[in-house]
């Protein structure tokens, strides 16, 4: 299941990663859901991400995010400071800030992916 070029919904993330992580449907998947909770290894996010239509190797150097994750992340805070939607604002400064794939890869949670796809 790839989805490329169109709007995505919660419905389609969750799809996504059920399919990517041969998750069982007894496992809830809620927008909070943090992606280590669902046991999300480094190898799943490019998947999950080429699933979802994105190229993880956009947003990296090496072990490292680049400038393009870090600006992304920061746009995506800009405008939830401007919807007034302050806990996402955080949040997405948090995920800007940090340093190593790993750091970022630990803070995602589910709405991340909807939020940074819908967002390109």
């Amino acid at each position: 299941m790839t989805i490329i070029d169109k709007p995505i919904n919660l419905n389609d993330v969750e799809a996504v990663l059920r399919n990517s992580l041969a998750l069982e449907e007894d496992v809830e998947i809620t927008p909070t859901t943090n992606l280590i909770d669902l046991g999300v290894e480094p190898i799943d996010v490019l998947d999950i991400y080429f699933r979802l239509g994105m190229q993880f190797s956009d947003y990296t150097s090496g072990e490292r995010l680049n400038d393009k994750a870090k600006k992304t992340l920061y746009r995506i805070a800009e405008l939830s400071r401007r919807r007034k939607e302050f806990d996402k604002t955080g949040h997405f400064f948090r995920l800007a800030q940090s340093q190593t794939v790993k750091e970022y890869i630990n803070g995602l949670v589910v709405q991340d992916l909807l939020d940074i796809r819908n967002s390109n």
